[in-house]
């Protein structure tokens, strides 16, 4: 079975009729047509008895996104006025010790939700149901989709309530511990957990979760009502400017090659959605061998190839360092490298020697590039006071992702680290400091470290958190880097585009992991950018005090 024909327009006039007639009557409405199948029909009716005719009529809508962009702004509203009430309540149980009501909260969101799920798997149900001519009995509709609907939105409010229960934990340690805090200070304390930013990511994250499931589930009823019916998952990208590193290299992936099984979101505020493609059992065959066949071929003649049932560990790089992942972790990101090259050079329609070589040009210049790392003007006063660059694990603060569980997680694989490291023993985050970069987000205050730091430093293309999270990536010596350090996506990017910010298509900046501290005495210089918007005059002092070297640039 071949792909399915496209939209018909005279069905779908007919279809609009209906849908104008149940709007001006306001309620589930019959209708007669010679040119709707009995079946739709009978669908369209069910649908409206389920979640109301303008949810049941959504899928008439030539672009999915309007759907999509409507699910966004309902429960973006509805989440960020429930978390807004349960703010000032977070706030009064953390000040008087009493116990937050994490039941009641998850019961509104899980209700605020539910008929949004509800009427995107019932608009996903339909749309494929037009498109391809596929009936489903209307229980499906009325029981099944809805069913799924309930199960998730009760399992998101659940994960999302967790998420919301540990970080109150920590605003009622920061509390105990920080005498004197109003119950304004402790709103503000938690404005992260019940703020709109967390809101909106809420909405455009779990509406593409929501997508997606209802797109696995079509999938299965699809199974159920035509057995020898074929099909395979696509990942969809927006395909425009703001598509990431991430999503990028996936659009038009089948889900043999996704990352995880169950589909996107792939990261927070991911846009991704997924879609059905029909083949034949011998087109999908004759695809996954080909794929196959490529990728074990280009390995056998580069000399990498690796029989399952004796993989080699990649032999450990000689270096000075105290902290190296172990021999498991470096041939899983190995692996996973290497994959991503014959993936890049696929999509990219060349060999994959001319990838490699590709990067290697890049990194030949780019790894001579001094170490740098940046915060903001508060952060940087802390390190000239202190005397050294202080951790996540004992600031309580990230320019970047909190996370010191999973960060701690994260190194364990791509470091070496022990999960039980102390605070002060763990790794200090930097960057190269090649011309065009994007870690200007961290700061405008750039502290240049002296050549010596190199030598207990690792390397890695692109932020390493997800990817060492993801088994996917490890940290290799910056006095000898390796493939194991490239990264899948993240190479890719680099290759075309090199540092650039991620916005612009590029990697965003070489990682470094420097281990065993960053200190006053690593320092070479300070270098603050973009100086004119003013407040420099302490730091300016301190760093004259500190005997350290400070300079204003202009020009970023």
């Amino acid at each position: 079975m071949g792909q399915p024909p496209g939209r018909p327009e005279r069905l779908f006039a007919e279809l609009g009729r209906w849908r104008d007639k149940a709007a001006k009557r306001g309620k589930a409405t019959a209708f007669t047509s010679d040119i709707i199948p009995d079946w739709l029909n009978t669908e369209i009716v069910a649908a409206q008895e389920a979640v109301g005719p303008e949810a049941a009529f959504s899928f008439l809508k030539q672009v999915p996104l309007s759907v999509r962009m409507r699910a966004e702004r309902a429960i973006r509203d509805k989440v960020q006025a429930i978390l807004g009430k349960y703010q000032s309540r977070a706030a009064r149980a953390i000040r008087n010790g009493d116990e937050f009501d994490y039941t009641g909260l998850a019961d509104e969101l899980r209700a605020a939700v539910l008929p949004e799920l509800s009427s995107l798997v019932v608009d996903n149900v339909l749309r494929t149901s037009v498109e391809t001519g596929i009936s489903f009995d209307p229980s499906i509709i009325n029981q099944e989709a809805l069913r799924w609907a309930r199960e998730f939105s009760t399992s998101w409010a659940q994960g999302l309530t967790e998420t919301t229960r540990k970080q109150l934990q920590e605003a009622m340690a920061a509390f105990i511990q920080t005498p004197g805090m109003t119950i304004g200070d402790v709103t503000s304390l938690i404005e992260p957990a019940f703020g709109p930013v967390r809101a909106e990511m809420i909405a455009a994250t779990e509406v593409t979760r929501a997508y997606s499931m209802a797109t696995n589930n079509t999938q299965e009823m699809m199974g159920r009502e035509v057995p020898d019916l074929v099909t395979t998952r696509v990942n969809n990208t927006m395909q425009d400017e703001l598509v990431c590193q991430i999503c990028g290299p996936l659009e038009g992936a089948p889900e043999s090659e996704w990352p995880d099984p169950s589909g996107p979101p792939w990261h927070p505020r991911c846009r991704c959605s997924s879609s059905i493609r029909f083949d034949t059992p011998e087109q999908l065959a004759a695809e996954f061998t080909a794929r196959q066949t490529a990728r074990e071929d280009w390995m056998r003649e580069q000399g990498l190839w690796r029989e399952p049932a004796g993989a080699e560990v990649p032999q450990a790089r000689p270096s000075n360092l105290e902290h190296n992942p172990t021999g498991q972790a470096r041939s899983a990101a190995l692996a996973y490298t290497q994959d991503w090259i014959q993936r890049t050079a696929e999509w990219d329609k060349m060999a994959p020697e001319e990838v490699i070589r590709r990067v290697n040009d890049r990194l030949a210049e780019d790894l001579q590039r001094p170490i740098s790392i940046r915060r903001g003007n508060r952060g940087a006063m802390d390190i000239l006071t202190s005397g050294r660059f202080k951790t996540q694990y004992e600031t309580g603060t990230s320019a970047g992702s909190f996370m010191p569980d999973g960060r701690a997680e994260a190194e364990a694989f791509g470091l070496g680290y022990a999960t039980d490291t102390a605070a002060h023993q763990r790794p200090v985050y930097g960057y190269l400091a090649t011309d065009r970069n994007g870690a200007f987000t961290y700061g405008r205050v750039e502290f240049r470290l002296k050549p010596e730091v190199r030598e207990r430093s690792t390397v890695t293309i692109g932020d390493s958190l997800s990817p060492f999270l993801g088994e996917q990536l490890v940290g290799t010596p910056l006095s000898d880097p390796g493939q194991e350090g490239w990264d899948g996506s993240n190479m890719r990017n680099y290759m075309r585009n090199g540092t650039m910010p991620v916005m612009q298509g590029g990697c965003g900046y070489l990682e470094v992991q420097i281990q065993g501290g960053v200190g006053l005495a690593d320092i070479e210089r300070i270098i603050v950018h973009s100086p004119a918007i003013g407040g420099w005059d302490e730091l300016a002092e301190l760093a004259k005090q500190r005997g350290l070297l400070i300079e204003f640039n202009e020009d970023s």
